[in-house]
């Protein structure tokens, strides 16, 4: 799918420029601090290697087109996604909905725990899927800043463990039960927080919504569906 769409720009529109998000499962699995030049640096953690090999294979595509056709790709390298109208499905989402789906399911269905993968201890770091929306609107309108002739990082530099966020759920939804973590499940990466300072040097004004304002809008969409 990914050549047939090269070939059509390639064919139709060789001007145009095409938005790649690459979640950050494609940095190194024994990375500590991820930095945007350091992202094909070694091989990929086991616990996402499938999904992770594809979205490599995604910036050597692009890198082929580019050198073949002058057709240009913006790699955009993106932290854990969440937000309204992700899947109620909590094996189908990712982490931090699906921790919001099983606490606002627990919570509504009166359950007295909510089991979570592994130790709760990995830190991760989070985007609200609306800004990464706002940001790629902005690229579009001008994609030739010089900042993004390479991957680069959508990072704000912080993070949070599943454990504290876990907590924080379970505050806000109102949930009294107990938390379980099943540790027969694998945790991965220990740690994903990227480097912000290339993103700033290239997007210095861009805000991103206050992360309780983007979980109470996210807690709130789960509460009207499930």
């Amino acid at each position: 799918m990914l050549l047939s769409v090269y070939n059509a720009m390639v064919a139709v529109c060789p001007k145009a420029v095409i938005i790649h998000p690459l979640a950050n499962c494609v940095f190194p699995a024994k990375a500590e601090h991820l930095v945007d030049t350091d992202w094909e640096d070694g091989p990929l953690h086991p616990t996402v290697l499938p999904f992770a090999a594809t979205k490599r294979l995604v910036w050597a595509a692009g890198e082929s087109f580019r050198l073949s056709h002058a057709v240009r790709s913006v790699y955009l390298l993106v932290p854990n996604m969440y937000g309204p109208e992700d899947s109620t499905d909590p094996n189908q989402t990712a982490v931090l909905d699906a921790l919001v789906s099983k606490f606002v399911h627990a919570q509504r269905t009166n359950q007295k725990e909510v089991s979570i993968w592994g130790t709760g201890n990995v830190i991760r770091e989070w985007i609200y899927a609306p800004d990464l929306a706002r940001l790629m609107l902005e690229i579009a309108h001008d994609p030739y800043r010089p900042e993004l002739d390479t991957p680069i990082s959508v990072a704000q530099n912080e993070g949070l463990s599943v454990r504290e966020l876990a907590r924080i759920i379970q505050q806000a939804v109102g949930f009294d039960g107990a938390i379980q973590y099943d540790l027969t499940k694998p945790d991965g990466v220990p740690k994903k927080v990227m480097s912000n300072v290339k993103f700033r040097a290239a997007f210095p004004d861009f805000s991103f919504t206050d992360f309780q304002a983007g979980l109470a809008a996210t807690i709130r969409y789960y509460q009207s569906v499930l």
